[in-house]
């Protein structure tokens, strides 16, 4: 609103997002080239569930249960990925970074930062509190329902999808 362009421009985050974004596009459309015989169409059903998918908006434009297992993978594992630095997937995110970064490095000093300014260790704190309750609800839930005779991927997607309130 402000035209600030520039800001938009060199954030990295939003750099990041959009490059898993078209990486998992073109995965997709590779994957499936046989299901869908238009270059365009091909791209555009990608294009559209991974988006979707990302953003837990929830909309189909295809059957992707046809789908090879590969793409089905790509797209609940972005239903965990889909957060950027305000929510707590993103957050998660950079916090392994910089626990990759301090193992490699223990004397490294390696803050959080969202937005040019650090997180407070108490903030990650809560976060990685949050993220390990709601690993530890998907699996449980996940083998819940195995439990009640659904299959590996009805099991683990239903559990991810209600959990990410995707769609």
């Amino acid at each position: 609103l402000k035209k600030q362009w520039d800001r938009v421009y060199s954030d990295e985050e939003l750099k990041f997002y959009l490059g898993v974004i078209i990486v998992t596009t073109l995965l997709i459309a590779w994957n499936i080239r046989g299901f869908i015989p238009s270059k365009a169409d091909l791209f555009r059903a990608s294009a559209f569930q991974v988006v979707s998918i990302m953003t837990t908006t929830g909309y189909a434009t295809v059957n992707f249960d046809l789908w090879p297992a590969f793409s089905k993978m790509l797209l609940l594992l972005l239903m965990f990925f889909g957060g950027c630095a305000g929510s707590t997937a993103g957050a998660m995110k950079q916090y392994c970074g910089r626990e990759l970064i301090q193992t490699l490095h223990p004397k490294a000093v390696v803050p959080i930062k969202v937005g040019g300014k650090p997180v407070p260790d108490d903030v990650l704190r809560n976060i990685m509190a949050f993220s390990f309750m709601y690993m530890a609800l998907f699996v449980l839930g996940s083998l819940f329902m195995a439990m009640l005779g659904q299959d590996l991927i009805t099991s683990v997607s239903s559990v991810a999808t209600t959990l990410g309130n995707v769609g």
